[in-house]
C-alpha cells in the first residue's frame, strides 16, 4: 500500500516559500510531503531558485534543500503528460480554464488589459502558451495524484492559469484542496483555508462563523487594534504627509469616492461583477447625481495602485479619470502621489462610495455609510448599501446615517486571525546569495531573463508616473 502524500504546488521562488514548506511539512501528520515546482509553467519564468555555479543545476541544490526541510522536491518538467492525455478536460472545465487564462493576462502579464477588442500579438502569444501549459499541468496533476497516492493538495493563486487546472484535476479526483496565500508585505504571514481565495461569499460566511463567539465590544477593540497597525504600515502611504490638511480640499464634509484597482476581479469564474455599470466611473457619476442635493463636497480618491500598472493600463486609466473630471467638474481629484492621507479623507467624510476597495470596509468599521457599486469582499457581512445599477439608485434617498459597524469589524478581525506566522525555518535553510552576473547568466538559460525586462520596464514607467501625476 502506498504511503499517503500531500502535494504542495509552488510557483514562487522566495525565502518565505521555503519557510512555509518547512512549517507545513511538519504539520503533514506523518504523510509524505511532495513539493511540485511548477514555476516553469509560467511566462515570463521566475528567477532561478538558486545559483550554485554558472554551469550548475539549481534543481539539484533544491532537491537537497527541500529534503532537509522534510519534503521531496519534484521538478514538474520531468513529468511527461502524454500518458494521461486521454483524460481530456470536459467542456465546463475548458470554459473555466479559459476564464482563468483571461484573468491571468488581465492581472499578471499585461497589467490591466481589459476584455473585449482585438488582442495584441503579445497577448495572443501569452494566451496560447498559458493554454498549452494549463492542459499539461492538468494532466501532470492527475498523474501525480495517482503516482503519490495524494490525499491533499496545497494550492496558491488558484484563479490563475495554469494553477487553476490543478484545482480542476484535484476536483476530478475528489482530493481535498487547501488554499493558501503568503502576505504581500514582509510581515511573514500566511493563510490556509478550505475556501478559494476569491470566494467572497464563502469567505464572509467563514468570517461570521469564526467570530460568532465574540461580543460587539470585543470585535471593536480587536478591529481597532488591527486597523491601527495597518495604518502605520500601509504599503501605499509613502507619499502621505502627517500634517497634510484635508481642509485644503473643501469647506464642508466630504462624499468620498474611492476608486478600485479591480484587475484581480475583472475575470473570475466566481460570483463577481454583478453590477451593470459601464465601469466604476459611470457608477460614481450616477451615484453622485443621486446625492448631489446634500451639502457635500465630492472627492475622487484615485487608488495608489495606479502607480504600479504598466504603460497601457495606467495611461488608459488616467485618460478615463480626465474624462470623468470633465463630465463632473465639481469633483476634486486626489491623485496617488498626493500627500493627503486616505485615512484623513475617511475621517472627514459623511459617506464613502467604492466599487470594491478596502476603503469601504475601513469606513464601515467607523460607522460611516458605505455605498458599494459592485460586488466586493465584505458586501455580505458589512452593513453597506449595494447599488449595482440604475434600478438601485432609489436606495440612496433615505439610507441610514448610522449603520452598524459590527459586520465590518467581523471581516477585519477574521482577515487577521486567519493568518499564521511563518518563522524562519529552524534548520537554517535559505536561498543562496549569488552575484548579479551569475543570476543574469542563469536567467538567460532558463528563460527568466524576460522577467527582469518586464520588471525593469515597470519600474522605469512607475518613476515616470510619479513624476507626471499631479500632487494636488
Amino acid at each position: 500500500m502506498r504511503d499517503e502524500a500531500c502535494l504542495f504546488f509552488v510557483e514562487n521562488r522566495t525565502q518565505i516559500t521555503l519557510d512555509l514548506i518547512y512549517k507545513l511539512s511538519r504539520d503533514a501528520d506523518g504523510k509524505k510531503f511532495i513539493v511540485m515546482d511548477v514555476s516553469s509553467f509560467y511566462y515570463p519564468s521566475p528567477a532561478p531558485w538558486s545559483v550554485p555555479g554558472i554551469l550548475g543545476k539549481p534543481e539539484k541544490k533544491m532537491t537537497r534543500l527541500i529534503e532537509k526541510l522534510g519534503g521531496t522536491y519534484v521538478d514538474a518538467r520531468q513529468f511527461s503528460p502524454t500518458d494521461v492525455l486521454s483524460l481530456e478536460m470536459s467542456p465546463s472545465e475548458l470554459e473555466r480554464v479559459n476564464i482563468s487564462i483571461r484573468s491571468t493576462i488581465v492581472s499578471e502579464y499585461l497589467r490591466g488589459v481589459r476584455p473585449g477588442g482585438r488582442p495584441s500579438f503579445g497577448e495572443r502569444r501569452v494566451e496560447r502558451r498559458l493554454a498549452v501549459k494549463s492542459r499539461n499541468l492538468y494532466s501532470l496533476t492527475l498523474k501525480a495524484i495517482e503516482t503519490y497516492g495524494a490525499t491533499k493538495v496545497f494550492l496558491a493563486n488558484e484563479r490563475f492559469a495554469p494553477l487553476h487546472s490543478v484545482l480542476l484535476a484535484a476536483e476530478k479526483k475528489s482530493v481535498e484542496v487547501i488554499f493558501y496565500g503568503v502576505s504581500a508585505s514582509s510581515d511573514g504571514r500566511f493563510f490556509q483555508s478550505a475556501n478559494r481565495s476569491h470566494d467572497r461569499v464563502q469567505n464572509q460566511e467563514s468570517a461570521i462563523a469564526a467570530t460568532s463567539e465574540m461580543t460587539s465590544d470585543e470585535l471593536k477593540i480587536t478591529a481597532d487594534e488591527i486597523l491601527s497597525r495597518r495604518r502605520s504600515g500601509n504599503v501605499f502611504s509613502s507619499f502621505w504627509e502627517v500634517d497634510s490638511r484635508v481642509e485644503d480640499l473643501s469647506l464642508g464634509p466630504l462624499a468620498l469616492f474611492a476608486t478600485s484597482s479591480a484587475d484581480e476581479t475583472e475575470s473570475l469564474d466566481l460570483n463577481w461583477n454583478e453590477a451593470i455599470w459601464l465601469d466604476q466611473y459611470d457608477a460614481f457619476g450616477h451615484i453622485w447625481q443621486a446625492l448631489s442635493d446634500r451639502a457635500l463636497t465630492p472627492v475622487l480618491r484615485v487608488h495608489p495602485n495606479l502607480l504600479n500598472k504598466g504603460p497601457r493600463a495606467a495611461l488608459r486609466e488616467m485618460s478615463r479619470i480626465r474624462q470623468f473630471q470633465r463630465e463632473n467638474p465639481q469633483f476634486k481629484i486626489v491623485w496617488p502621489s498626493s500627500p493627503v492621507s486616505t485615512y484623513r479623507l475617511i475621517s472627514s467624510s459623511e459617506v464613502v462610495i467604492v466599487e470594491n476597495s478596502t476603503v469601504g470596509v475601513e469606513a464601515s468599521a467607523q460607522g460611516l455609510p458605505v455605498i458599494c457599486a459592485n460586488s466586493c469582499d465584505y458586501d455580505v457581512i458589512a452593513d453597506v448599501i449595494r447599488v449595482h445599477g440604475p434600478k438601485d439608485l432609489p436606495k440612496l434617498k433615505n439610507f441610514r446615517k448610522d449603520p452598524s459597524p459590527t459586520g465590518a469589524h467581523r471581516y477585519i478581525v477574521f482577515s487577521e486571525v486567519s493568518r499564521e506566522d511563518v518563522e524562519m525555518n529552524r534548520l537554517g535553510v535559505h536561498l543562496s546569495k549569488s552575484s548579479s552576473l551569475k543570476v543574469l547568466f542563469r536567467s538567460t538559460l532558463d528563460g527568466s531573463f524576460l522577467s527582469g525586462i518586464f520588471e525593469l520596464r515597470w519600474k522605469v514607467f512607475r518613476r515616470f508616473l510619479i513624476a507626471v501625476t499631479p500632487k494636488e
